[in-house]
């Protein structure tokens, strides 16, 4: 007999029990107790089969954390945003607004342990006023997480305006028992190069990620497979 959590109900032993593959019912107690779902969050997980599509992106976590993680282990190479809908000429804010329309699906996506702060943030430097896109507070890490969202592929400049906006944060926002604020910058495309040479020695601070909100059809499945 497996020993049973506290921090989850009976009621979430009842969904959990109709799972016959253990792996996949310890992802789930797992999940549930790091994100603090409900009864109804966790069985709607279940119905859309959220432990295959994290098995199918490599990101399965069947232990609790026993320490803080690293800010590497907090962020991932590619979100898949595949809940929106976004015409073709789509701007950076029209993308912001869609993100908050489904929170509750991009904080999922995000992972465990984010917490939405606020958006549009603002900051005054040098009479100045200047915009973050996204701020999240990671619990895990015990610091701000400061996100800006990109069209196009990832350019250097990127890097320069969001140390600017991690060094703001720290020396104005930062609680004294918060560790330095992170950066995130989230584009739809980044070239491996030209952000190592960007970031330097600044890779535990900012960290770039590619989004996804269209997910192949099986064709060009089809034809990638073909290719390789």
């Amino acid at each position: 007999m497996q020993t049973v959590s506290a921090e989850l109900s009976w009621s979430h032993y009842v969904e959990l029990t109709q799972l016959n593959v253990r792996e996949e019912r310890r992802f789930y107690e797992v999940q549930a107790i790091r994100s603090g779902w409900s009864v109804r969050e966790l069985r709607k997980n279940i119905q859309s089969d959220l432990y295959q599509q994290a098995k199918d992106r490599g990101e399965l976590v069947t232990t609790m954390p026993l320490e803080l993680p690293f800010p590497s282990e907090a962020f991932k190479d590619v979100y898949q945003w595949d809940f929106l809908s976004l015409s073709p000429s789509y701007t950076e804010r029209e993308l912001e607004d869609a993100l908050i329309a489904s929170v509750e699906k991009l904080l999922m996506e995000l992972g465990p342990d984010f917490y939405l702060g606020g958006r549009q943030q603002k900051m005054i430097i040098d009479g100045q006023i200047h915009t973050v896109d996204l701020e999240f507070y990671h619990r895990g890490l015990q610091c701000i997480v400061l996100v800006d969202l990109k069209r196009g592929p990832f350019k250097s400049d990127y890097v320069g305006q969001m140390n600017k906006y991690l060094n703001y944060y720290k020396e104005n926002k930062r609680y004294e028992w918060e560790k330095p604020p992170i950066g995130l910058i989230i584009c739809e495309q980044k070239g491996v190069e030209e952000v190592r040479y960007a970031l330097s020695d600044l890779e535990e601070k900012i960290f770039v990620a590619e989004y996804k909100f269209r997910l192949p059809k099986e064709e060009e499945i089809k034809q990638g497979l073909e290719k390789s």
